[in-house]
């Protein structure tokens, strides 16, 4: 039955993290409602996957063997699942990076980050992320893992309730393949726009939210369909077009940034053989 918890635990993590996503861009990074993921349904995989990990790493601690105290072996295991949830993150973003010139989230302006992909900042709010799910949240969720799947603890046995749950749960799967399908089609569509350009997503989001919302407020709904469906098409255009020129140009100040690196690195070792 551990899949099971598994497959609802990637369900949780990946809704979970949605919601987290969905009001730190309202309240932190862009100020205003902007859909996060990749995918068109409310889940991201970097959390499922993340959830995922640290409820087997906590399930299966390495340090229980270890004869540490119980607050010792925690703080080992919340610093290891730190580190495994910024290797997730920079495998994640490189994936997209590099098969769809997509760029999920950026960290570029930030200090010493790793190709825009990881920074020591979230790094360090993975790592207390992992300590509140360490310290507060493994065994409220075991428990509420039970009560899903109708474990009764007294017989150690499953309840009939179980065959609903796993019902659901093929739904939601199902959706979740045909959502994610759907998603690489658009993700190798946006690809195609620009070669050169490595798209930001939340910036794609954000102006195609702000080009529609624009010509909906010009074009009144008395106009005819198809007239409104060409200007919020143009508009759409538009905005498709500024984002690939923003990440051209980043793309060009991060090579002349690395340039002036490396005339100056040139330059020290010049001055060092006189």
């Amino acid at each position: 039955m551990e899949f099971f918890r598994l497959s609802i635990v990637f369900i949780l993590g990946g809704f979970a993290g949605f919601l987290l996503e969905f009001f730190f861009r309202r309240f932190v990074s862009y100020g205003r409602w902007v859909k996060p993921g990749f995918l068109v349904g409310p889940l991201i995989p970097l959390y499922a996957f993340g959830l995922s990990i640290l409820y087997i790493l906590t399930v299966y601690s390495p340090f229980d063997l270890m004869g540490l105290p119980d607050i010792a072996a925690n703080i080992l295991q919340t610093i290891l699942l730190g580190v495994c949830a910024t290797i997730l993150e920079f495998l994640t973003g490189l994936f997209y990076l590099k098969l769809f010139h997509l760029r999920l989230w950026d960290y570029t302006s930030r200090k010493g980050n790793i190709m825009g992909l990881i920074c020591p900042v979230f790094s360090l709010a993975w790592t207390a992320l992992a300590g509140i799910y360490v310290f507060l949240l493994h065994n409220p969720l075991c428990q509420l893992l039970d009560i899903l799947l109708c474990f009764d603890a007294n017989s150690n046995s499953y309840g009939n309730g179980i065959f609903a749950v796993l019902f659901i749960l093929g739904i939601l799967y199902g959706l979740l393949i045909v959502d994610v399908f759907y998603s690489f089609t658009i993700a190798a569509k946006l690809r195609s726009l620009g070669e050169k350009a490595a798209f930001n997503l939340e910036l794609v989001k954000a102006e195609m939210a702000d080009a529609k919302k624009k010509a909906q407020e010009s074009f009144p709904v008395l106009l005819p369909f198809l007239q409104r469906k060409e200007a919020l098409d143009s508009a759409l255009a538009k905005a498709k077009a500024s984002v690939i020129e923003k990440g051209e140009r980043v793309r060009l100040l991060a090579k002349s940034k690395k340039e002036e690196r490396s005339q100056r690195k040139a330059m020290k070792e010049e001055e060092e053989r006189k």
